[in-house]
Parts: C-alpha cells; sequence; structure tokens
C-alpha cells in the first residue's frame, strides 16, 4: 500500500483576492463531537473491507449511506485507511470516505460534505487520548491558516464504533478558503517510500538544476517547473513573516554549568560558569530587553547584549563576573553550591519573567539540560551538549549508574490513596518510576523534602524498582512501618522532593512544587478547546512549569484523564 507524505507550499496574493467560502468552519469550528452514522447493505462488511485494504492494492471504494443529521450521501464511497494504524489498533479501523466515488458517469449533483468530498476518520492508534493532533492544530490556527481538527462518534448499523478524529484535508478547497478563489500557488505532494514495498522515496524539494527533466521520477513522467524561484520567493514572502511571530517567551534557558573544571572554555581560555539560551520560535528574536540574575530581587541585574537570536539558535553566556572579557559575560557569577538563575524581559511596562531553573550542587563537569516533550524536564547529564541540541532522552547516571525519575506524589492525601501497613491513614507519598530494562537497587540512595539537606533518609537495603516499573514511597514521618517509609512528610502548601545517588551528593531527580489540592493532580488553570474543558496540573521541575491536560468533560462525553 502506498503511504503519503503532504507538503503544501502556497504563494498568495492577498490584495484583491477573493476567498472562497468556508463552509468546512461550520463542521470544524462547532465545539462538539459530531455523529455520523454509516449503513453497509453487506452484513460482512467489516471483513470485506479489511481483506481489500489488506490486500489489494486497488485498495478500491465500497457503497454504503453516510448519514449525519438530516443529510444523507448515498451511495457514498468508504474503505480502511492506513499503514501503521491499520495494522497496530485491533477491530478500530481509521475510515476513509469520498462521496462520489459513485457519482461519477450519472446526472446527480455531486454530494457535497460542509464543501468537502472526502473525509478521514483517524482511530488514534499512536494517541489514545485523540487530543494531541487537535490541540496542536488548534493553537497554530491562531497564527498561521493552519488545517483544523474536530471529533466524531462513529456508528455503523446503529451499533457505536468507536470515537475519532477528523482532521480537514489539505487539497484546493482549502488552499482556496484561505487564500482567494483565483490563486494559483502550488500543491506538492511527495511519495515515501513503502516500507513494504521497496518503492524509491519521493521528492525532497531539492534543486537539482536547471533542467526540468532532472527532476522526474524514474518511471514516472512527474517534473516540477520553476521550483528554485519558487523557494526563493516563498523565503523572501515567510522570513518577514515568521519574524514577525516571534515573541520574548520564545527564548528559554536551555543548558547550564555552575562548576566548569575543564569542560568547555570561553574566548580568554578560562573555564567559567554558563548558560545555554536557545530561541524555540518561528522567528528571530532580539535580546535587547532581556536580563539574567541569580537575584529575583534583582530582575534587571544583567542586560543581555543587543543582538538577535535566530529561530532554533542556540547561545552560551558566561556567568563569571568578568564582563571586560566581552559582551557574553554576565555581571555576576554562578554560585557552584546550588542557587536559582532568572531570565526576565522588559519591553517598557516593568520586567517579566520568562523562565527560570533551580539547581543544586552539580558537581565539577556536570551540567543541567532540558530534555523531553516539550522540554518539560530538567536532568543532570555527564555529556555536555554547549552550543547544540541536547539529548533526546537525559543522560542521568548517577554513581551507580542508576537512572530513575520522580513520577508522581501527592502532598495532601486525605482519602484517595490508603497507606497499605497502616489501614485508615491517608499518607502522603511519592512514586519512582525505573523506565529502563533492568531492575534498579535503590539501596542507599537517599530521599529528601530539602534540597539542601540531600541526605535527609537513605533508602534501606533491598529496595528495588522493577525494570518498567513504580515503586511508591510514603512520606509519613515513620520509617517504623517497613522499608518503604520516609522519615519526613511533604507540605501541601508545597516544599521540594529530592532523590540522590548513593553518594549523598548527585541529584538523580527533583520537584519543586506549589500548594496542593487533595489527589495527585492539582487543578489549575482552564482553557476550552473544541468544546472540551481542560484544567492544567501545575508543578516545577527546577522552577520550570509543567502542564498536564485533565479533560473535564465535553460535548459528547469526552472526559478522562491523561
Amino acid at each position: 500500500m502506498k503511504t503519503t507524505i503532504s507538503l503544501v507550499l502556497w504563494m498568495s496574493l492577498y490584495a484583491g483576492t477573493a476567498v472562497a467560502s468556508d463552509q468546512a468552519a461550520a463542521f470544524f469550528g462547532e465545539r462538539k463531537v459530531h455523529e455520523v452514522r454509516l449503513y453497509f447493505d453487506n452484513p460482512n462488511w467489516y471483513n470485506v473491507l479489511y481483506q481489500s485494504h489488506q490486500s489489494n492494492s486497488a485498495d478500491p471504494y465500497f457503497p454504503a449511506r453516510f448519514v449525519y443529521g438530516d443529510l444523507v450521501l448515498d451511495p457514498s464511497g468508504v474503505r480502511f485507511k492506513g499503514n501503521s494504524s491499520f495494522r497496530a489498533n485491533g477491530v478500530k479501523k481509521g475510515f476513509k470516505f469520498d462521496f462520489n466515488e459513485f457519482q461519477e458517469g450519472t446526472d446527480q449533483k455531486p454530494f457535497s460534505f460542509f464543501g468537502m468530498t472526502k473525509l478521514s476518520l483517524n482511530n488514534g492508534f499512536s494517541d489514545p487520548t485523540l487530543l494531541r493532533e487537535a490541540l496542536f492544530l488548534d493553537f497554530i490556527g491562531r497564527y498561521i491558516p493552519a488545517i483544523r481538527a474536530t471529533f466524531v462518534r462513529l456508528y455503523v448499523n446503529d451499533k457505536c464504533f468507536g470515537l475519532y478524529s477528523t482532521v480537514e484535508m489539505i487539497d484546493m478547497n482549502f488552499i482556496r478558503s484561505r487564500f482567494g478563489q483565483d490563486e494559483d500557488g502550488n500543491l506538492f505532494e511527495g511519495e515515501r517510500s513503502d516500507a513494504v514495498g521497496g518503492g524509491v522515496f519521493g521528492s525532497n524539494l531539492a534543486y537539482l538544476g536547471p533542467n526540468p527533466q532532472s527532476y522526474a521520477v524514474t518511471g514516472i513522467q512527474r517534473t516540477v517547473y520553476g521550483l528554485l524561484q519558487f523557494v526563493r520567493e516563498r523565503y523572501k514572502y515567510l522570513r518577514p513573516r515568521l519574524d514577525s511571530y516571534a515573541e520574548p517567551s520564545d527564548v528559554q534557558l536551555n543548558e547550564l554549568m555552575a562548576l566548569n573544571a575543564a569542560t568547555v572554555a570561553d574566548n580568554a581560555g578560562d573555564y567559567d560558569p554558563w548558560v545555554e539560551l536557545h530561541n524555540l520560535g518561528a522567528g528571530s528574536v532580539n535580546l535587547a530587553g532581556f536580563f539574567l540574575t541569580d537575584d529575583a530581587a534583582q530582575p534587571a541585574k544583567w542586560a543581555l547584549p543587543a543582538r538577535k537570536l535566530a529561530d532554533g539558535e542556540w547561545l552560551i553566556l558566561w556567568l563569571d563576573g568578568e564582563t571586560a572579557e566581552g559582551d557574553n559575560h554576565a555581571g555576576f557569577r554562578l554560585n557552584p553550591g546550588g542557587g536559582t538563575l532568572y531570565l526576565y524581559f522588559n519591553g517598557g511596562s516593568g520586567p517579566k519573567l520568562i523562565d527560570s531553573v533551580s539547581y543544586p550542587g552539580l558537581g565539577s563537569g556536570k551540567s543541567l539540560i532540558r530534555i523531553g516533550n516539550l522540554n518539560s524536564k530538567w536532568l543532570v547529564s555527564y555529556e555536555t551538549t554547549a552550543g547544540g541540541a541536547n539529548p533526546a532522552v537525559g543522560i542521568n547516571p548517577a554513581a551507580d549508574g542508576a537512572v530513575l525519575l520522580i513520577s508522581e506524589f501527592m502532598a495532601n492525601n486525605k482519602s484517595t490513596i490508603e497507606d497499605p501497613d497502616q489501614p485508615g491513614a491517608f499518607e502522603d507519598w511519592i512514586e519512582i518510576h525505573n523506565p529502563g530494562a533492568a531492575a534498579v537497587d535503590m539501596s542507599g540512595m537517599y530521599l529528601t523534602d530539602n534540597l539542601a539537606n540531600p541526605t535527609k533518609w537513605k533508602v534501606p537495603q533491598g529496595v528495588t524498582v522493577p525494570p518498567k516499573g513504580y515503586l511508591v514511597f510514603w512520606a509519613d514521618n515513620d520509617p517504623g512501618q517497613g522499608p518503604l517509609h520516609t522519615n519526613f512528610k511533604l507540605a501541601a502548601d508545597g516544599e521540594e522532593i529530592g532523590l540522590y545517588s548513593t553518594d549523598g551528593k548527585t541529584p538523580i531527580d527533583w520537584i519543586v512544587f506549589e500548594a496542593q489540592i487533595e489527589g495527585p493532580i492539582q487543578l489549575g488553570s482552564t482553557f476550552e478547546a473544541h468544546g472540551i474543558r481542560f484544567s492544567v496540573r501545575r508543578l516545577r521541575r527546577g522552577s520550570l512549569y509543567e502542564c498536564e491536560i485533565r479533560t473535564e468533560g465535553g460535548e459528547g462525553g469526552m472526559s478522562g484523564n491523561r
């Protein structure tokens, strides 16, 4: 089966361009879970669609009656869709509809579903929540003319078949509804190689010279004319447009080294403390108005040099107190024993905190790096990546080689989870996760609720975390109850949790958290997207706010935790 990747590049002249009617907005913009009913005459429809999609290279559509409220499109073309999603998700398969598959050659007016002639339902095989893609598209749609997503509850022959997401297709209807009825842009589609058939990887839009025949795919008469000029013109248009989207909040602290013995030298040959900035945004950010400080009471302690930080660029700043050595040398020196570093921006209305990180004493040659989805976690690393991308996963070997994470905690447990060693007691607890493939012996490691006192409670001998497993410690100040009970409690109004290696110095993981309500998830700010109300869990990993989304029930019953 052929798999495709679609890349849309368009050139649009907004002046004098009439935008086509956006009929699909009524479907994708309505905040609800839509109900679609599908009717097959053949009771063996599932096996027919399955065998066809799996074995027939033509992958034909089959007739079915498509019903949405009072709208009936009969017959519409239906087939299963996907490659990995088709193989990986049990009986719940994705669907693809072509509403006019069986209208060709007839006098009947072409079918249309909110102006669309095709529709796909995605089964969310890699995201059981079905939310990630929809939330991302909802976010970027505020800044660029993006495709949209919504949700569908599908019934087949009046039996509920599942909850699906559906994403607007990239076609001429999409382009004309965003850029005008008379747009003359280009729609490029590159074909990926078939993992089974071993096909040739398709177009990567590389410039191969002025000869149009150089762009023909072997065995297929397909050429791309004027590609070089097209890319140049698109760059001239997009570069200032992307820069206009740049925000101060695009700049973040990305890596920090407080004790630099002989790892990275500055322009004077000194091994001094440093911090790395990274611009995550779409455009260049002018650093004029940015400040670094190690004291929140002095937000303007050192002004960053007035230069541009390009999108995707990293910048090393030396926190050595030696301003005479150059513009990138701060007027204060980072404390190697631990502290907090703050990044502020002042655009004229007073200082605004952009980012911050609290760090413990790291030891010589160790850096603190930002990793994870959305750069949501800080970890200690022995492998410095100054001026470049951090690894996708943390390199966090403690003295004993352990890689462990504080995965969850509860600092206000009144009635949620009962202490198994004391019936009727509901104590605070800390959950440790071992993401590795081998068990980790925690004997001799340390847990603490005070990062200034890393050896507050020593893990007894014989305590291990199974591979890919979890272990709960009870923070109840009652170590006499067993090896999983610490000598401290957690403060519901907020404090710290630290996990340290057996040397009592090397941090493996830590969390700084705010006041907690009862339960392991603290509900904070809320927002709505696609008719569903979301709450945000707020905590800090090294002063970085991490968000965890909890749905609170949207129309159509899309409630649950994630």
